[in-house]
């Protein structure tokens, strides 16, 4: 983990946390430690979401709520823990103390915040969970839970016309690739650590989310395609397949059998691909496969050549993917790339990420219970 703590938090706190767990791997690190004095909130945030895998710490709720300062964090995607007011009467020591107990439950659970209310007991400092109320806990429950502290992120919204309901999976890339099947034609390195998931191959590659999926859904995530000079940062081939199918295998499914990587591999599952193109590779395409080997239909109005379509290097950008009913869509960002309405549409399968001599970056994976907003069901 890389935790920052803001400057209405004693600097000495984050260099004493830094002597506890340096030697496992982690980074806390003051505000003031870490860049000049005075530096604005936007450009530290932003710094801070260029590196990636960073969070914050800070009693300034204010951050959330000032327009410039709440778009800085939503674009870095820096997750922030904001702590309720009255850590504020806590002496330093009081609240190193504190923080230590979190971060030990950190460690233990992966996570910082049990929700557990409490209505009795107002005068025990707690975090403030801006996204749920959950405002104090009773002193026992903090001391033996050590859960005082909520992720929050300002919410990204829904492309227009998608309506996103509960969160059904998700991975933050902070505990490996247990939820990952990788399938790679030739060795490379794929990676998941920090909240970044990076893969850096020299050939094809297809990296399954294990749990099967089932519609209405919506699948979210961040990708950046690296072009820093190294050897597979080509700039090209930001790709996936959404719910696939192996119709000669039991259930469908996709993952039974073994597989190369290599892309005619998956000629025989019928599955929806989208394939985001750059420099070479100069086409954006959304395909339906059927399970015939060869047998790959592309439709012209689902051939995009425009710049616009094409990938750029070193930039995060927010691909939507969703099947509603018969109606499959795909997003960069806010633009709609790709409306496809399928008479046989397929409403379960399982998801990958796809790449081929590339070097992709992804974070903030979520799948949702999807739906139309009011007027543009179809």
């Amino acid at each position: 983990m890389k935790l920052l703590l803001d400057n209405n938090l004693p600097p000495v706190m984050a260099r004493s946390i830094q002597l506890l767990v340096a030697g496992d791997g982690h980074i806390v690190v003051a505000l003031r430690d870490r860049f000049p004095a005075n530096t604005p909130d936007v450009e530290w945030l932003g710094t801070l979401g260029a590196e990636g895998g960073w969070s914050i710490l800070t009693l300034d709720q204010m951050i959330a709520r000032r327009p410039a300062e709440r778009l800085a964090l939503h674009r870095s995607q820096v997750t922030a823990y904001f702590m309720a007011a009255a850590w504020q009467k806590l002496t330093t020591l009081e609240k190193t103390a504190r923080l230590l107990l979190c971060w030990l439950n950190y460690v233990r659970r992966r996570r910082w915040f049990v929700p557990v209310r409490c209505s009795n007991c107002r005068s025990m400092p707690a975090l403030h969970c801006v996204r749920s109320g959950f405002n104090l806990m009773h002193r026992r429950t903090f001391l033996l839970s050590a859960a005082a502290l909520s992720a929050v992120r300002p919410a990204i919204a829904a492309p227009s016309g998608l309506s996103l309901g509960e969160v059904i999976h998700e991975d933050d890339f902070r505990d490996g690739l247990d939820q990952w099947l990788l399938q790679a034609h030739r060795p490379g390195t794929v990676t998941a650590a920090d909240g970044i998931l990076d893969i850096d191959v020299p050939a094809g590659t297809s990296l399954w989310f294990k749990p099967r999926l089932s519609g209405p859904i919506a699948i979210r995530y961040e990708a950046l395609m690296v072009a820093e000079g190294g050897a597979n940062d080509r700039l090209s081939d930001m790709n996936a397949f959404w719910m696939a199918n192996d119709l000669g295998a039991a259930n469908g499914d996709a993952l039974a059998k073994a597989r190369t990587g290599r892309f005619e591999d998956y000629d025989d599952l019928v599955l929806y691909y989208v394939g985001q193109g750059g420099n070479s590779n100069s086409t954006t395409r959304f395909r339906r496969y059927t399970g015939r080997a060869g047998d790959r239909p592309l439709l012209p109005e689902n051939d995009r050549r425009l710049p616009a379509d094409m990938l750029v290097g070193n930039v995060w950008q927010t691909v939507t993917l969703a099947a509603v009913g018969s109606r499959i869509l795909y997003w960069r960002d806010d633009r709609l790339l790709f409306d496809f309405e399928d008479p046989a549409p397929l409403t379960s399968g399982h998801f990958a990420l796809r790449t081929t001599q590339s070097h992709l970056r992804v974070r903030n994976f979520r799948v949702y219970r999807a739906g139309y907003t009011k007027g543009h069901a179809p």
